[in-house]
């Protein structure tokens, strides 16, 4: 009877180890995340048609708009710069979005039961990977170093550069787990202990953040919560604002930044800033400038690694070299998607966009679901236009996972996953 019982719930357990992993995988093999992410997606729909259970597909619409996203990244192809490069570029986008969306409809079809399983092994997994963190920044990366048969004396002392794309990785799940915290506390903890938890894990992954001087996502973090916060005090009239913000923002971007050249040397006597932010904000001012140049078509799907000039090295005011003019992709998911998808590609992004925060302010949904909702957005949006290429596997794998998490959890509340605790002891 047992064994039925858990057999019954394999795709719970699933779930549960992809949740454990993937702060690990983050941590130690970040590129790792697509893999994973792909192999829940096919083994996760296996289950369902084994166990001849529906699969709740992806909203329509945003089927719908990932759709016109690729048949117009395909079409880029014909005035790309490097036809093979774009191509095989076009090829792994579509494939890491088809999983995605399959993953993301995985899990918003789990049962209570196996969503009360999953939900154990995230919290487990989030807690893990912080002690070993912490280890490794207290003891000087041991084990970076050990596992990657790498010496110590390779990396400056107190530098974890390798420890960014981790805390990425825990922002976009620090939503999630906060979310699944009141979930279970509205049953069996109080709300006070749910809510000191849930400080508990943001201020972790804040204090990761500044340990290892990851600006970007400690902004994305503090932004996150700010827009949480707005949800939670002012309701949909905030993801309205936020919304039409978002357009005129990703719209007008590249053109203010090219009206409006900003002086890296004026930046440094004003701010102290990293020379890493100088260089992206003269990427920056480098791809606005070549957005200009083609507005409506874009270079084509890759393009940004092929640029013209991409690999001019830049200087600042006293000839301290920054790097190069593009590294492989913007850092800056609009201007990347400007670049290379041009009009189109910005409005399906921006339209992707509005879609995601308004549904999550539907009036179906408790107050609480609507904040995490948004700041897990925000944050998503702030790393994205910070950090990384937009089309990294590694990176599209992780919003996936962390966008899928979010919509598991908030289809079940306390209550659903009390009544399955109940039939398990029964």
């Amino acid at each position: 009877m047992n064994a039925s019982k858990q057999k019954s719930l394999v795709l719970g357990y699933l779930v549960g180890f992809i949740t454990f992993v993937a702060p690990i995988l983050g941590f130690i093999a970040p590129k790792g995340l697509a893999p994973l992410v792909i192999s829940g997606a096919v083994f996760g729909f296996i289950i369902l048609k084994f166990q001849k259970r529906p699969v709740l597909w992806l909203n329509r619409t945003v089927v719908v708009i990932l759709i016109c996203l690729c048949f117009w990244t395909a079409l880029s192809v014909l005035w790309s710069i490097n036809d093979r490069s774009a191509i095989i570029g076009t090829i792994k986008m579509t494939g890491n979005l088809i999983a995605g969306g399959v993953l993301l409809s995985v899990l918003q079809s789990l049962n209570a039961k196996e969503v009360k399983i999953a939900l154990r092994w995230m919290l487990a997994g989030f807690i893990f990977i912080l002690v070993v963190v912490t280890v490794e920044i207290i003891f000087g990366n041991p084990i970076f170093s050990s596992v990657k048969n790498l010496p110590l004396k390779k990396y400056a002392e107190g530098q974890f550069f390798w420890l960014n794309t981790l805390v990425a990785v825990l922002a976009l799940l620090v939503w999630p787990t906060g979310l699944a915290i009141v979930n279970s506390c509205r049953v069996s903890l109080s709300s006070k202990r749910a809510f000191l938890l849930i400080i508990g894990g943001i201020l972790a992954v804040f204090l990761l953040a500044i340990s290892i001087k990851y600006f970007s996502g400690l902004i994305a973090l503090s932004l996150g919560i700010v827009g949480a916060s707005t949800i939670w005090l002012f309701g949909r009239p905030a993801a309205i604002v936020v919304s039409i913000l978002l357009v005129v923002v990703g719209l007008s971007f590249p053109f203010m930044l090219t009206k409006y050249e900003i002086s890296t040397s004026s930046l440094r006597k004003d701010i102290s800033l990293p020379f890493s932010a100088l260089h992206r904000i003269q990427i920056w001012e480098f791809t606005a400038n070549k957005i200009e140049q083609k507005t409506f078509s874009g270079w084509g799907m890759n393009a940004s690694r092929d640029m013209p000039d991409g690999k001019t090295v830049l200087r600042n005011y006293d000839g301290y070299k920054h790097g190069e003019a593009i590294p492989l992709h913007p850092h800056n998911a609009m201007l990347q998607i400007w670049l290379e998808q041009g009009l189109p590609g910005i409005i399906l992004y921006l339209g992707l966009s509005v879609f995601i925060i308004m549904s999550s302010v539907r009036r179906q949904r408790s107050k609480i679901e609507t904040s995490f909702m948004l700041g897990q957005f925000v944050t998503m949006l702030t790393i994205a236009n910070l950090s990384f290429g937009i089309w990294q596997a590694w990176w599209m794998a992780a919003l996936w996972l962390a966008a899928a998490l979010m919509v598991m959890i908030s289809n079940y509340n306390g209550a659903d996953l009390y009544a399955a605790s109940m039939e398990d002891v029964n």
